[in-house]
């Protein structure tokens, strides 16, 4: 599997995912745009939509998060 960035445009990110065996006649192609958050207007978004966050992670690991995390990880209940 091989990714390719298309376009950025604020939040947003186009890319394509290309997946390859040599099972397959041909290569399968996927496209997808996803819309990355800072923490504050992610929180906001999620309590919107009528959840609660309770815990907070920088990433898949439990580790604080900051401004260098790689990831934004949150934990909610209704």
């Amino acid at each position: 599997m091989s990714y390719e960035v298309r376009a950025k445009e604020g939040e947003s990110v186009t890319f394509s995912a290309k997946y390859r065996s040599a099972a397959w006649a041909r290569d399968s192609v996927s496209w997808s745009t996803l819309r990355f958050l800072e923490r504050g207007p992610l929180v906001r978004l999620v309590e919107r939509a009528g959840l609660k966050v309770v815990g907070q992670y920088g990433d898949w690991d439990g580790s604080l998060v900051g401004d260098g995390s790689p990831e934004i990880v949150l934990v909610t209940s209704p």
